[in-house]
């Protein structure tokens, strides 16, 4: 395509006939790596599914000291959020071996239709995208991890409120956990906005 535009004199046919072989290679690769994704995610939902059967199977077989002892905040967090982190990665790594082979062949054909001058800018260009998308990726893990432990501390402070009501309202503790679960949930709030801001700009560097 790229030869095809250079040249003036190339037939108006050579050109329809390109960009309809073009048209069949990006339509027919959506569809094998939309599908490959597919089956990854299926491996990962079998995956939560065997995670998720064996923790309660664990937690089932808990004596009663150890269940005092485990912080049901973890649990939920566990069942929601880090499970879909590992489906996530599951469906995504077969991707990783294929981006390397990818990325050379795309530098090969900028090189040879346009100069090794642009495939020199290109690389350049993808690789300070791709160092900005890793610093993004060190705060995205850090902003995670306070909010794990924050949803752990609220889902704690929800249980034990839930478990606990008849206490509470007995002794009318109602405002002193709410207002200790509204402070957990206004930094949970704060992080997850930070969290969200530099996964965006990860995501448009990627």
């Amino acid at each position: 395509l790229i030869s095809y535009l250079k040249d003036p004199l190339a037939p108006y046919t050579d050109g329809i006939w390109l960009v309809c072989v073009y048209s069949f290679a990006i339509a027919l690769s959506t569809l094998f790596r939309n599908y490959y994704i597919f089956l990854g995610y299926v491996i990962a939902i079998r995956m939560r599914k065997a995670i998720v059967s064996a923790m309660y199977d664990k937690v089932g077989k808990l004596s009663t000291k150890s269940l005092t002892e485990t912080n049901s905040g973890k649990l939920i967090t566990i069942i929601s959020g880090d499970i879909f982190n590992v489906e996530r990665a599951i469906c995504m790594m077969p991707i990783l071996p294929a981006a390397p082979l990818v990325t050379l062949l795309c530098l090969f054909y900028i090189a040879w239709g346009s100069g090794i001058e642009y495939a020199v800018i290109t690389l350049i260009i993808w690789l300070g995208c791709l160092g900005g998308q890793a610093i993004c990726n060190i705060y995205t893990r850090k902003y995670k991890a306070q909010e794990a432990r924050l949803t752990d501390n609220r889902m704690k402070l929800i249980n034990d409120l839930v478990s606990g009501i008849r206490t509470v309202k007995s002794y009318a503790w109602e405002n002193h956990y709410l207002k200790k679960i509204s402070e957990v949930r206004a930094k949970q709030h704060t992080t997850v906005f930070k969290h969200n801001m530099v996964g965006s700009l990860g995501f448009t560097f990627f």
